[in-house]
């Protein structure tokens, strides 16, 4: 066969080799008749966008030891074979590279793949930068690179997908169904991967197509979606068994020759088809004919599918067919198609399809194979990619009114923003945020976040420096971001904090379209006197205190020894406000350690100061065996002697605690003695479920991934936990609980209360109550998981509680829709015996975890994805942290042993060896308790505010400066906050007087008996000084008006109809002039014109001084007051309209800019 660049060559000659040579085929089509089994040959190509090879050695066909695959020759050879013959048709999927591909190509060729096209001969479906993942992907990032994939499709193609194609990922949200599919613009969505039991029960049942109608707050008529399974209905996305021609398929590629294996080619082909149409309603199916990195020879597949295609067609025309083979149906009819074409055929048999309302998580391949462990694998990656997801948010708004210059019309690749966006898109992919891929792939996915942070930070940097009129005279550069703050680390305040002289000044931007007060916390050297204020009003100070690192923290390199914690006072919505932090002298000012409770200064009760009466602080004083901590919202009680959590009250409602660290033990089949089974002598099924009376084989294995030892092995019982699978060393083993050091020590001062405390040598709590927040904050450092015995950790915390939920509990669903969990208990089929009791009962955990019952509930918020349960009554679990040390044989060939120096290269020029200690994790989790059924409630407001942090920006200046570096304290993009239950999502420039604007109500249907109703939003908020000329909805990513949308959607018919939660629905109220409607859960999408006016900031003279804080009272006064509930803090907002006015008040103006 001749090699891929001797096909290059003969091409660039335009000579096409002899086994090319095309068949003309008939051109068929779906029949109407039921009694035709219509086959719809569907080529496509899986291409993931990183996992064992990195994306551009993926694209570049590099680093073929790994694994060979080269995705510019897929897309060269499969265009070349689609110009031969009109006939064929191929989808495409990935935007990351198709659009690296299309800036290759000459104007020549870019015409003749706009003429395909046009002509429906290459289809795209999902249309997304990447597949993304859909358990450890937060709602934010899954638009965003789905928008930046359905914005290249349309600036190149004018092309909008309609078809979902998530055929990969490991098990599937709620959120892909409701919001990334049907309001996405999409007909239908199209997956592989679901739990082996509920696999087998469908194929029996005829159920392996339907409707889902995921949402249990918005109409099923505008969120349902007809769903189908890929891979011949057997767990995977291949091609019927036996009818791989790809060259990657090896010996199993079994070619049509003539003459030769035709009639049995043929009869082999119908009796696959023949079970795939069995196993699902209607006379049409699919068959997907590609698997990964499939048709780097395109020639040679294409020429065996027109074979297939021609003999099926002719031997039924001349009455070879067997009917008996068929089955239910008289005839065969074979053509190449496309999702889309597939959809409108199955809409056209108006099938009454049964409805699936639930998620598809946890999946597992066999009994012991739960795909449960990436929901935490790699947990710094994860939290790498959601910090650059939340300041690719901010940086949008800050880009859309700071840049006049950049044409953002001409293409998404050309926009300042784009070396963040492809980034964030990129890690996206259901290889990347999970963890899942190879160590160096998993390097190079943080490489490109931090490449991208980099170059967008500082972009954005001159965008607020010009907002805020710096003077950069002096400065040492511009505004910086401190890219690893999170370790205690940042160059210019550390730098700045050496010795007194230099002053450091922190621009605070909130993207929340609410105002918020915050705890900042800043790195510094040095234990000395600061000051902290807002610029331009020097005599009013904010509350600040200075606190030493931990000894976990001051271990990492050019870490600080200390943080300067301050109060922000109210920052406005979209908007900054500038601090300057002064050192005034070296005078220790650090708090120091107490380790005994009876030494605490019992300060705070009685609220006095001029300053601090009016505003919360904390308090503590020791009861008993309790130290109790409160300020006025929540009342913590710690442990007297372990320094842990007791109970924690909000005022009407007590929850008491008890907590634990602990681990359980990976499993390892090396150090495992139990007798494997033996293993079925079963041919590899392909993608065809293969049941046996004792053991299965595996359903979700291609041959392009799949594992010698483990494809045909019975039920998984040497299944080792490893990247994808989590799996303790005994199926209800007990965690392994690490013991609390004998001593901890505390922190106190009235803007903050810190609690220490280690447990054995490798995790360190701390825990702090902040003056004016309704929750606990519980930070970790976690790591290095030690490994001197050989085995694997996955490392948990858990808190048990007095709530009892009878072994239910909430998860959310990419940070959109709670769904409701229960110990051993699936929604949509009768599971049978629990094998893995821990593994089987780990949920995606995207933002928050609750629990509650009638009387109390408890929710805890994560800022990253981890998997976490509630396996007994009252507890809520989460791993945080995983090691294993075997690989658990699902392609990706390697441990999840992260260690902190890398890994030498792979074989053959090295051996892939770990090098250096395992790696540390930080992070933290936030505590919430309420009243009872309100845990949704409790979690809603922090999931936004932790999603996007207030984002802070560094310069430094000489202390002795006479004029000032910057001519504005602070600014607003909007003319006031909007309302408590609505995050603005989007706020981007499509050119110079168009806008795309994302609204989304964050309250879902009987969350909140104030926040869960239909709220109006007038969008001319978000443009004080413009004109709204027009504004036209459209579908969530903003490719198609809405009413075109619905003037084509297809309405599926289901065994329930439409009216199944049309009741649950609220009615929307009508939109007048700019005013539109959210109804809870819904997010909406608008292009919106402006008037053609100068965009050059304007100050309203909006005052930042307590006169403003008094003015922004008065504007939501009656909505705070209103929405008030235990759940929630009690707002400082009544205590500050009985303050008096500041005499000394310098007028520190925040900008209003349009």
């Amino acid at each position: 066969m001749l090699g891929i660049h001797a096909l290059y060559l003969l091409a660039f000659l335009n000579i096409v080799p002899n086994y090319a040579v095309d068949i003309k085929l008939d051109t068929p089509h779906p029949s109407n008749d039921p009694r035709v089994l219509n086959v719809h040959i569907v080529p496509h190509t899986h291409d993931d966008v990183g996992w064992l090879k990195t994306i551009d050695q993926y694209y570049y066909g590099s680093n073929n030891t790994i694994q060979h695959a080269a995705v510019r020759f897929i897309l060269d050879t499969t265009i070349m074979a689609l110009e031969q013959n009109p006939e064929r048709k191929f989808t495409y999927v990935e935007m990351a590279f198709f659009s690296k591909w299309w800036e290759e190509q000459t104007d020549v060729k870019r015409q003749s793949v706009k003429k395909l096209v046009e002509e429906g001969r290459l289809s795209f479906a999902n249309g997304g930068w990447c597949m993304h993942d859909e358990a450890t992907t937060h709602f934010m990032g899954m638009i965003d690179q789905t928008t930046l994939g359905h914005q290249f499709l349309m600036d190149t193609f004018n092309y909008v997908p309609r078809s979902g194609w998530q055929i990969d990922p490991f098990g599937h949200s709620a959120t892909q169904a409701s919001l990334l599919s049907a309001t996405a613009g999409f007909d239908a969505l199209y997956f592989g991967r679901i739990d082996h039991e509920d696999l087998l029960l469908r194929q029996k049942s005829q159920r392996c197509e339907g409707i889902w109608s995921a949402s249990k707050s918005l109409d099923s008529k505008d969120t349902e979606v007809f769903f189908s399974l890929t891979g011949s209905y057997g767990g995977n996305y291949g091609p019927p068994e036996g009818f791989c021609f790809d060259n990657l398929c090896g010996a199993a590629a079994d070619p049509l020759v003539e003459g030769f294996n035709i009639d049995q080619r043929v009869s082999d082909f119908v009796d696959v088809i023949s079970l795939q149409a069995n196993r699902t309603l209607g006379h049409n199916v699919m068959a997907t004919m590609g698997e990964d990195f499939n048709y780097e020879n395109a020639f040679v597949y294409f020429r065996n599918l027109d074979k297939l295609i021609e003999y099926v067609n002719q031997y039924q025309a001349e009455g070879k067919i067997d009917k008996q083979k068929l089955a239910k149906f008289d005839a065969i009819n074979l053509f190449y198609s496309t999702p889309d074409i597939y959809t409108d055929a199955k809409h056209a048999e108006k099938i009454q399809f049964e409805v699936k309302d639930d998620d598809f998580f946890p999946y597992s391949d066999c009994e012991n194979c739960f795909w449960s462990g990436y929901f935490t694998s790699r947990p710094n990656l994860k939290r790498f990619e959601r910090v650059a997801s939340s300041f690719l948010h901010a940086a949008t708004q800050l880009h859309a009114v700071g840049d006049d210059t950049t044409d953002v019309s001409e293409s998404v690749m050309n926009s300042p923003l784009f070396p963040l966006q492809s980034a964030v898109a990129e890690a996206q992919h259901h290889d990347g945020v999970t963890g899942t891929s190879k160590q160096h792939v998993a390097y190079d996915y943080a490489k490109r976040i931090d490449e991208g942070m980099e170059i967008v930070s500082n972009y954005v940097g001159g965008i607020l420096g010009k907002l805020l009129g710096l003077n950069d005279e002096g400065l040492a550069g511009g505004l910086k971001i401190c890219r690893v703050i999170n370790e205690t680390t940042c160059e210019i305040s550390q730098n700045a904090t050496i010795k007194p002289g230099t002053d450091i000044y922190v621009v605070a931007y909130n993207a929340l379209s609410i105002q918020r007060e915050e705890i900042i916390k800043i790195p510094v050297s040095q234990d000395a006197t600061y000051r902290v204020h807002v610029i331009g009003n020097d005599t009013d100070l904010l509350e600040s205190v200075l606190v030493p690192a931990s000894p976990q923290e001051n271990s990492v390199q050019d870490s600080a020894r200390y943080i300067l914690y301050f109060d922000s006072g109210f920052i406005p919505p979209l908007g900054a406000i500038v601090f300057c932090i002064e050192m005034i002298d070296m005078v220790p000012s650090a708090l120091s350690p107490i380790s005994d409770i009876g030494s605490l200064r019992s300060f705070g009760s009685n609220n006095t100061g001029s300053r601090t009466s009016l505003r919360r602080t904390v308090s503590n004083h020791v009861v008993g065996s309790e130290l109790v901590v409160e300020n006025g919202i929540v009342e913590v009680r710690i442990h007297r002697t372990t320094g842990l959590l007791s109970s924690i009250s909000n005022g009407e409602k007590q929850v008491d605690f008890s907590q634990q660290w602990g681990y359980y033990t990976s499993y390892n089949s090396e150090f495992e003695t139990t007798e494997t089974e033996n293993v079925l002598d079963c041919q590899f099924s392909g993608r065809n479920f293969v049941e046996n009376s004792q053991k299965v084989c595996l359903p979700g294995y291609i041959a392009s991934e799949e594992d010698d030892l483990l494809r045909t092995k019975d039920s998984g019982t040497k299944q080792n936990s490893g990247a994808y699978i989590f799996r303790p060393k005994t199926p209800d083993e007990k965690l392994n609980l690490l013991p609390p050091s004998d001593s901890f020590f505390v922190y106190e001062s009235e803007l903050v209360m810190e609690i220490h405390v280690q447990f054995s040598n490798w995790v360190t709590q701390i825990t702090r109550v902040y003056a004016f927040r309704n929750d606990v904050e519980v930070e970790f450092i976690a790591g290095p998981i030690p490994d001197d015995d050989g085995n694997g950790r996955e490392l948990v915390t858990r808190f048990t509680s007095s709530i009892s939920n009878e072994k239910k509990f909430y998860t959310d669903s990419n940070g959109r829709e709670f769904v409701e969990r229960q110990v051993g208990y699936r929604p949509s089929w009768n599971l049978s015996e629990e094998t893995q009791p821990i593994a089987g009962n780990y949920y995606p955990v995207n933002t928050a975890i609750f629990i509650e019952d009638d009387f109390a509930s408890l929710a805890l918020l994560t800022d990253r994805s981890q998997g976490g349960s509630s396996l007994s009554n009252g507890s809520i679990e989460l791993m945080v942290h995983r090691r294993t040390k075997a690989d658990d044989s699902r392609g990706v060939g390697e441990a999840l042993d992260e260690t902190d120096e890398g890994m030498t290269p792979y074989p053959p020029y090295g051996k892939n060896q770990r090098k250096g200690k395992g790696v540390v994790v930080r992070g933290s989790h936030r505590i919430i308790v309420g009243r009872g059924n309100e845990g949704a409630s409790c979690a809603r407001k922090a999931m936004d505010e932790i999603f996007s942090p207030v984002h802070l920006f560094f310069a430094s200046a000489p202390s002795s400066l006479s004029f000032d570096i910057f001519a504005r304290n602070s600014f607003s993009l909007i003319k006031a906050s909007l309302p408590k239950n609505v995050m603005l999502i989007t706020f981007a420039k499509l050119d110079a007087d168009k806008f795309l604007i994302r609204l989304g109500h964050q309250y879902a249907l009987n969350e909140d008996i104030n926040l869960s109703q239909n709220v109006d939003v007038d969008l001319a908020l978000l443009f004080p000084k413009n004109q709204i000329v027009a504004f036209v909805e459209k579908t969530l990513t903003g490719n198609q008006s809405k009413q075109n949308w619905k003037s084509k959607k297809l309405n599926w018919s289901s065994l329930h109809g439409h009216d199944i939660k049309n009741s649950r629905a609220l009615t929307a109220i009508t939109s007048a002039g700019n005013t539109i409607s959210l109804k809870p859960m819904e997010i909406r999408t608008f292009e919106i014109e402006l008037q053609n006016n100068s965009s050059a900031p304007k100050s309203n003279g909006y005052n930042y001084s307590p006169y403003w804080w008094i003015l922004g009272i008065i504007s939501i006064i009656s909505i705070t007051f209103f929405s008030a509930g235990f759940c929630k803090r009690k707002d400082r907002f009544q205590l500050l309209l009985s303050e008096e006015k500041d005499d000394n008040n310098n007028g520190n103006d925040v900008k209003l800019l349009s």
